[in-house]
């Protein structure tokens, strides 16, 4: 980018070099407006920032940051002949330089002097700077008038880091965004970033991580940028709520009515920061479980390393070895090939299992649940589903080598048989085709994933309509199977009555009965 870290020097400056940083600031911002109607508009805007960093410059003694100063405009004069968002993006970097240096230096003199005439004015414009509303800049002031430098800190802090937010949240929503516009949202949540990287609390990592998705998005790879950049969303939101803790409270003056109902506003927003990471993590999982059902495989995986970083920046109470485990499971998936739905699951099941751990509450998970959601992955399922739509036409292999070919009847029944078999067939394909899909990167294969009978609709509606195939081929197979039988019952019952009545008839006109089958001199008869 443009500049070092060297602007934090800049001097405790009288009135009027407070003015001379409001006409950078302002110069800076005008420039950037101007250059869409006139290049030479923005550039007269860049001379007026230049005489104000001089009359900045007349006091500073370390000539390298006078220089770097200067290469900073020379960096805004060259934007000039590129698009209109590379001047912006110039001037929106060193503004944010700017109000570093004036946050650097303010608070450096408000530990040795105390808020003073000097110091006063410059907070109050880091106040205005830092976009606080006037309850939140009287408590700023209070705070430095009770000698409290490190609340001060504190709630400058928090009030960058919600800026951070509020700038990358689009991505939290998986909102669409132009080229330009991310790239001046990064540009400006870094820049609010520089206020928080010298915490001790801020990893290191996260200036790396700017400038890696700073330039992705200016190569046009926003889509690989994406977890990275939702990653430093919810680190920044973890960064306010902290700081929003570890705020001290200010004896106000008794409100007003309606400042109570502001009050109470601002308590419940805050509940609800509180418990946004929670449930940004089940949104993000869901999105996760959306996509592995439409065996969107990359999109999965995306969702799946979102999910991690949130994991990772939840809040202090929820931190534990259940979080950190949870935080590797999912880091493990985002690794796996073939996600399926199942998966997801189970990691929406480990993370209410630790908001109950978290609330107090005993775990209603079977003790072998865990370990079953881990073992039946993608990968396993795939080879499981495989194996049965291999042995699936054994049998009827064995059925037709000891029967032999029968009559419509049994080829009805070996179909219906053979149609209630075929969803395992048809979900070894898909799980099968899933796997092999995501693991040679071959989206063809990932479309028959559709096929699945347990998580697709087609899958489920198709394994409905090869049941109910199956079933009535089955009832019309027995059936006829049946109807010889019925009719040697029918005839048989016809022979008995028949032989009931001639029986009948002989004894009535008292002729001699015919012998009955079972006497021994006349068994010969029967038989034959």
């Amino acid at each position: 980018m443009l500049l070092s870290a060297g602007l934090g020097f800049l001097p405790a400056a009288q009135a009027q070099q407070l003015d001379a940083y409001r006409t950078l600031n302002g110069a800076l911002s005008a420039a950037a407006a101007a250059r869409n109607e006139s290049a030479a508009s923005a550039l007269d805007q860049l001379n007026a920032a230049d005489r104000a960093l001089a009359e900045l410059n007349s006091s500073l003694t370390d000539r390298q940051l006078a220089s770097t100063l200067a290469g900073t405009l020379g960096e805004a004069r060259a934007a000039l002949a590129r698009q209109p968002a590379d001047l912006e993006a110039q001037t929106l970097h060193a503004r944010a330089l700017a109000r570093q240096a004036l946050y650097t230096q303010t608070t450096a003199d408000l530990l040795q002097y105390g808020l003073n005439g000097e110091t006063r004015p410059r907070l109050e414009q880091l106040a205005a700077d830092f976009d606080l509303d006037q309850a939140q800049s009287v408590a700023l002031l209070a705070a430095a008038n009770r000698g409290d430098i490190p609340d001060v800190t504190t709630r400058l802090q928090q009030a960058a880091a919600r800026q951070a937010v509020r700038l990358l949240e689009p991505w939290s929503l998986n909102a669409t965004l132009s080229q330009s516009e991310a790239y001046l949202r990064l540009v400006q949540a870094n820049g609010w970033h520089f206020i928080l990287q010298e915490a001790r609390d801020i990893p290191s990592t996260q200036a790396d991580s700017y400038a890696e998705v700073i330039a992705l998005v200016a190569d046009r790879e926003a889509a690989q940028a994406a977890p990275q950049i939702r990653a430093l969303y919810f680190a920044a939101l973890q960064t306010a709520q902290t700081r929003e803790r570890a705020m001290q409270p200010v004896n106000l003056p008794p409100p007003s009515e309606t400042a109570g109902a502001n009050t109470t506003a601002a308590s419940t927003t805050s509940l609800s920061e509180e418990e946004q990471l929670t449930a940004a993590l089940y949104g993000t999982l869901a999105r996760a479980l959306t996509s592995a059902i439409s065996n969107e495989q990359a999109l999965t995986r995306e969702q799946l390393q979102a999910a991690e970083a949130l994991a990772r920046a939840l809040p202090q109470d929820w931190q534990g070895p259940q979080a950190e485990q949870l935080a590797n499971h999912l880091a493990s998936l985002s690794d796996r090939a073939g996600l399926r739905p199942g998966d997801i699951i189970g990691s929406m099941m480990e993370v209410r299992a630790l908001e109950r751990h978290v609330g107090g509450l005993p775990s209603d998970e079977l003790p072998a649940q865990r370990w079953v959601a881990t073992f039946w992955n993608g990968g396993m399922q795939a080879l499981a589903f495989f194996l049965l739509s291999v042995l699936v036409p054994l049998p009827f292999y064995y059925k037709a080598r000891a029967l032999g070919r029968r009559g419509a009847a049994w080829r009805k029944v070996s179909f219906g048989i053979g149609l209630l078999l075929a969803p395992l067939v048809l979900e070894g394909i898909a799980s099968v085709a899933t796997w092999l899909g995501d693991v040679l990167g071959v989206s063809a294969l990932g479309l028959l994933g559709n096929l699945s009978i347990r998580q697709s609709p087609p899958g489920q509606l198709a394994w409905w309509l090869l049941s109910l195939s199956g079933l009535i081929l089955l009832i019309l197979g027995f059936r006829q199977l049946g109807q010889p039988r019925d009719r040697l019952a029918s005839a048989r019952q016809s022979w008995d009555a028949s032989r009931h009545n001639l029986e009948s008839g002989t004894t009535q006109s008292g002729a001699t009965p015919l012998p009955d089958a079972n006497t021994p001199s006349n068994k010969t008869f029967w038989q034959r």
